[in-house]
Formats: structure tokens, sequence, C-alpha cells
């Protein structure tokens, strides 16, 4: 299993490629980065510096104050773009921006520590950049009116240092890069502007690795000159004009095997003197500053998948296929016109077959492929006409293409659900009754509300009129029935403001009655009072215990066990705290955990019966209502669906991510997030055999075009590398491994 690859430190690798029995080899190497189309760079920077700032140096009245600082600044830059071994486009995503500043102020017994931590702007912002020839960059797409001139500056001078020469290099020689190649070092920012640099690298050796891999060590030793220059437009005399004047030394270490950068460290000392606001000051700094490097690839290329147009069918249609192989999975579409299920192979990302098509309003989602991979249960809004659930769970056999419903509890677990028949009908008849909270109103009323009045396991639906009234034909006599009443409360009040504030749910209303029975002749109901905070519930996210298929209900709390191939139904008697678990549900190879995910960014795994028994935190990401899990086949792990919060454009929206929880330590990571794929959702989560890959479906909305684009990505964690899957643009699901 490779899924706690990308957890260990980037540190520990570093030692590991250049370890104590690391032995010389050769007296050159050739020190260039390798740079490809869809290259991601992951370079953590940690900077720490120690300053003492004299105002009015020289006088006898001169003070001094000192204060330390620290930064963490974790980027990924894709190379969306490379001629000629240049990039040419790149995304740079700042992950995670933190540091600390401490201030020493001396009080009655002495000198006293005060820390601030840091706020800054760019932390979880996203930016695209055309790189020209002489490496000087230039934002791309509109941004935030908050991004003034100076953070632009620091946003297209924020490159990742790279000191090597781009040529073969014998050990002993030195060499000197052009300062803008080094990044922004020694505190420097967009506004310092670098006036001259003379920083010696040598390449000290080369050495073999256990790893098969040769590795150069550097060295560097040299100085910098900077000069910030800050007008005040109202006074000159109280403008900032500082030169300062680094000198550092340190290391770095290349994998010349692979092309890449692994650390690099300086520490120095900066002295700087000018007039910072039109007062004069001096100051010294001791720094240290490490960058450290990984590497991983992500290609958002078109692939032929071979698609076929889809087969015209009323209702559905399935087609025998057989067990899947290996290196196959199942992904779920909708065009518009029709959803279907396909299998698709891995290693060519060709189209094998269609096993099912439906018309394009039955959705489906949640593939969820039996141990044998000879079935697929899976969620879907087939057959919905009869049931007050969104969707309902059905089975797939892949050999035979019989297609089975298993919920609700009345589904038959034997072909497809049918209405419920008596020997006679009635008619039903009722007015929906409210109260308006509105503070200018703060009465009953009975129009306002937009939903539908719906008896489970019949057709019998009716829509709400506007003077709250409705009803319904054709119920059946004397039969035990379940009336739903599910809608939507004015999303305003009169004054403007948003109904329940920043309550979501509150606008959604409703009420569910069990165990009714009608009798012949018209049944008038009289005034039937709604609530808020009643959703629209559904059937999802199946997964597989030997004969019982565990279903959670979408929107509550409860879940299920369905028995198939024979068909039974059971409530799973929920243990305490359970209403906090709703997303990402997904059972054990062995049946003895059930995973999910809620909205605080905590896992938590229970008993088939409900019983808790540890949860951890995913810091990093979120997880949330929508998130979607899977178990690794030995049951070893478990993998989550996550995002980060990103700013794009003029956007507020999100990097997708995953999370892992190891069965050992029970620990809760973030293996991974995608700052290039910023705007893309993840929606469906699958794993191969070996579980060295997740198999994903993101949606990303064009806000050009006002379209939302579906499609399978498949994520190999030993190497750290991507690849879009489907050149489609309507996946909505995928199942292969892990449920």
């Amino acid at each position: 299993m490779h899924w706690l690859k990308l957890t260990v430190s980037v540190a520990v690798l570093v030692v590991l490629a250049w370890n104590h029995d690391a032995t010389a080899q050769g007296n050159g190497a050739m020190l260039a980065e390798s740079l490809e189309t869809g290259t991601i760079r992951t370079v953590v920077h940690n900077a720490a510096s120690d300053l003492a700032v004299t105002n009015a140096p020289g006088t006898n009245w001169a003070t001094t104050t000192n204060s330390k600082q620290q930064r963490r600044y974790a980027t990924e830059e894709w190379a969306a773009k490379v001629e000629g071994g240049r990039a040419v486009e790149v995304t740079r995503a700042y992950l995670d921006v933190s540091g600390k500043d401490t201030q020493y102020i001396v009080l009655n017994e002495g000198p006293q520590a005060f820390e601030t931590p840091t706020l800054d702007w760019k932390n979880h912002h996203v930016f695209r950049m055309a790189v020209a020839a002489d490496g000087s960059r230039k934002i791309t797409h509109e941004f935030w009116d908050t991004i003034e001139a100076k953070d632009q500056k620091f946003i297209v001078k924020d490159t990742d240092p790279n000191p090597l020469p781009g040529r073969k290099v014998t050990v002993g020689e030195s060499w000197t890069p052009a300062g803008t190649s080094l990044g922004l070092f020694a505190f420097s920012d967009g506004i310092t502007q670098l006036k001259s640099c003379d920083i010696k690298f040598t390449l000290d050796s080369v050495v073999g690795t256990k790893r098969g891999h040769q590795v150069a060590n550097l060295s560097a030793a040299g100085s910098a000159t900077f000069y910030r220059e800050e007008i005040n437009p109202y006074d000159d005399a109280a403008s900032t004009r500082l030169t300062a004047t680094a000198t550092l030394s340190g290391n770095g270490t290349f994998d010349v095997t692979t092309g890449q950068m692994l650390a690099l460290a300086y520490k120095g000392k900066t002295s700087v003197t000018g007039k910072l606001n039109g007062a004069d000051i001096s100051a010294e700094a001791n720094f240290e500053e490490s960058w450290q490097f990984s590497y991983g690839s992500l290609i958002d290329a078109n692939s032929d998948n071979g698609n076929t147009p889809a087969e015209a069918v009323e209702g559905y249609k399935a087609y025998p296929f057989g067990a899947l192989a290996e290196n196959q999975v199942l992904i779920g579409r909708n065009d518009g016109k029709y959803t279907r299920v396909q299998v698709v192979d891995l290693e060519t990302r060709k189209i094998v077959a269609t096993v099912l098509t439906m018309k394009a309003d039955a959705t489906i989602r949640d593939l969820a492929v039996s141990p044998d991979r000879k079935s697929v249960a899976f969620a879907s809004s087939l057959n919905g006409l009869l049931s007050i659930a969104e969707t309902n769970v059905f089975v797939l056999n892949l050999v035979t293409g019989k297609l089975d419903q298993i919920s609700p509890f009345w589904a038959p677990g034997d072909g497809l659900g049918q209405a419920l028949k008596t020997a006679k009908t009635t008619t039903v008849k009722g007015r929906i009754k409210w109260y308006d909270d509105d503070p200018d109103v703060r009465t009953d009323r009975f129009d306002g509300f937009t939903g539908r009045v719906h008896v489970d396991h019949t057709a019998c639906l009716a829509i709400v009129k506007n003077d709250g009234s409705f009803e319904l034909t054709g119920v059946p006599v004397g039969a035990s029935l379940l009336l739903d009443i599910q809608g939507t409360l004015p999303s305003t009040y009169r004054n403007g403001k948003i109904r329940g504030g920043t309550d979501a749910l509150a606008r959604y209303a409703g009420a569910t009655f069990v165990d009714i029975t009608f009798e012949e002749g018209v049944r008038d109901l009289g005034d039937i009072r709604i609530s808020g905070h009643k959703l629209a519930t559904g059937y999802c996210r199946p997964g597989w215990r030997g004969d019982i298929i565990s279903i959670q209900q979408d929107g509550w709390t409860y879940t299920f066990d369905a028995g198939y191939p024979k068909h039974s139904w059971a409530e799973v008697k929920s243990g305490l705290g359970l209403q906090h678990l709703t997303g990402g549900h997904s059972v054990s190879p062995d049946g003895k955990l059930v995973a999910f995910a809620n909205n605080e960014n905590i896992a938590w795994f229970c008993k088939p019966d409900g019983t808790k028994v540890f949860e951890a935190k995913s810091a990093g990401a979120n997880l949330g209502f929508d998130a979607e899990g899977a178990w690794l086949v030995d049951g070893s792990g478990w993998v989550c669906t996550a995002s980060s919060e990103a700013w794009h454009r003029k956007l507020i929206s999100g990097m997708p991510a995953i999370c892992y929880v190891g069965m050992g330590d029970k620990q809760g990571r973030t293996i991974r997030q995608w700052g290039c794929l910023v705007g893309h959702k993840m929606v469906s989560l699958a794993v191969d055999k070996a579980g060295d890959r997740a198999i994903f479906v993101t949606h990303r909305f064009d806000v050009d075009k006002l379209v939302t684009w579906g499609d399978a990505w498949v994520w190999q964690a030993s190497t750290d590398s991507c690849v879009r899957l489907t050149a489609l643009g309507d996946v909505v699901c995928v199942g292969g491994y892990g449920r």
C-alpha cells in the first residue's frame, strides 16, 4: 500500500535520498531541472529572523527594539504548458501561509515577549500566469480589487528558487546564477528591488544512494544588495528609502537522476540603513531560510475514450457484461438525454462496454461494485414516481443484466418496485398551513408554500396550489400509508432579508405522516400544519457487507441494512452521536466498521450496529456532508474526498483534496490537495485493488460558458501522478474497489 507515502515530511524524504550509506559517484553531473507539461512542484519555505532596529542611530536619543519573525509558505506550482524545457504557463497556489511575529518590550521585570500570529492575504489564493522568455510573469485573469499593486508585484516575483546552471558541471566547479532565479529570499518582497547579487554556488560532490539515484550536493556563499522605496504621496519627507546588504552561506541537494531539487537552505545576516517613514534607522538581522521540494504531475489533456452514442430506451435497459477485471472501473454519466453506466479500462482509457442505459430524468450516483466484481449497487431516481425518497438503491447484476430495487422498505429486492394496489381507491384533500415568522407578519398563512404532497408506494402526487390546497386521487383504501409533504417557504422576508438568516435550512418545510389508513369516499384532512427544517431525503451510498448492503438515508441520520439477494430491511439502531455522521458512508471490507464524515472535519468509525469506535480529524482540508469515502481493499485505511477553500479570479471556490485515515494509528491526514484544480469539486471516489490509485470524479462550473463539466481522474499515490481519465464532460460518478 502506498497511501502513506505523501504523508511523510519532505525533509525525511531528502534524508533518505542522500543517507549516510551514499557513495561517491562520478566527477560531474547535469544540473538542470526536468520540467514537462503537467509537472507539479510543491515547495515548503520556512524562514526565521532576529531583527534589531535602531531609531535615530548615532544620536544620544537612539533607541533599539528587538523582534523575531517566523514564516511558512507551502506553495504548489503547476506547469500548465512547457515549451523548449521552459514553462510558459503556470498555476501557482498558496496552500498554506502562516507565521508569527514576536515583539520584545521592556517592562519593569525586563524584556517581555509578545507573540502575534500573522495573517497573510495570499493564503489559499490561486493565480494563473504567463511566463515570458526572460522569466517575468503576468497574471492572466481578473482578480479581487483588494489585491493591490504591491500585492500583484509580490505574486509575479514570488518564484521558487532555482540556482541550477542548466548544464553539466564538474565537481568543484562554481557558478553565479542570476539573482532573479533565486526567488524572494532574505525576507525580500514584491516592492524590494534586487540591485545586485553575487551568490556563488559550487558542486561539492555527486553521490549514489540506496535508491539507485545520483544526488548532487551543492554549497552556496555570497551577498546581495536590496533597495526598498515607498513614496508618501502627500509628504516626500515621510517616504521610506532603505538599502540592505545580505551576506549568506548555505547548501542544497539536487536529484540528478530525476532532475528535481530536493532541498536548499541559507543562513545569513542583513544590515539595513536609510529612512523609514522619513525617520533615520539602522537595522541588523540574522536569518535562516530553507526550501523543501517535492514533485508530482497532473495531465489535464483530452483522451480518446471511444465514446459511442446512447441507445434510445424507454425506462431502462441493461446489458449483460460479466465480472469487472482488476483494471476496469464503472463510470456513471448523464448527458441530459440518457443516463448510462459504462465500463472503462484504466490503462487504455477506453470505454469497454455500456451495462445500463436509462432516460436522463433517472439520476445516478454512488456506484458500489461488489467484492466479487459481478454486481454494482447504486443510488438513482429511477422508478421515482412511486417513492417519496429522491433516490433509492438498486443492484445491477453485471453478468446477467438483471436489475433489482432494494430500497425503500417496500422494495421487492427482485425486479423493480410496483405501485401498491387495493380493490378500491379514494380522493384525499387538504390545505397546507404554516407559521410565518416574518417580523412584519408573524401569523399563520396558507399561501406562499411551494411544494408537493405524495403518498409513498404509489403514484398519488399533487402539487400544492397557491392557496395551499391540494387534492390526491387514486389513493389506496384500507392500506397503511405514508403521506409526505415537502417544499420551500418564501426565501425572503418583506424587508428583503433572507428567511432564517444564516440558517440555510429554515426555508425547507414539510411534514410526514405515517401509518395512515383511508376509507372509501372523499377524505378532507382539513388544515395540515407544516414546519421548517424538513429536508427531502433519499437512500444512497450503498456498501457491501456479505449478504447485507448497508444504506445511508441522505438528509437524515439513519442507516439501514438491506438483505441481498434475499431481501430484508432493518433500521440500524444508531449509537449516541451518530446524528453527526452524514457524508462518506462506506463499509470496511470485513464488514466490521462503517465510516462517515461530517462538516466538522471529523471522520467517524462505528460498528455496523451504530456503536462508535473512534474518530479522526483531518487537518488541512474540509470534510462535509457531501464527502465520499472508500476503503482500501485490505482494510488498512479509509480515504475520503475533501476540499480546501480557495480564491481564484473573483470567485471563492475550492481545491479538491483527499484525506486518509490509517487503521493502525487511527490518525487523519490530508495526503493530497490540488491547487491547480481550483474550482473543481470532487463528487465521487473509488480505489484500485493494489491501494495505489484513487479514481475520482470532479465537477467544474465554467463561469464563461455557464456549464458544468464532469470528468474522471486517476491519481497514483506512489508517483504522485494524476491524469484525466475521461474527456466526456458528463461523468457524475465512478465505481471500482472500496465500497
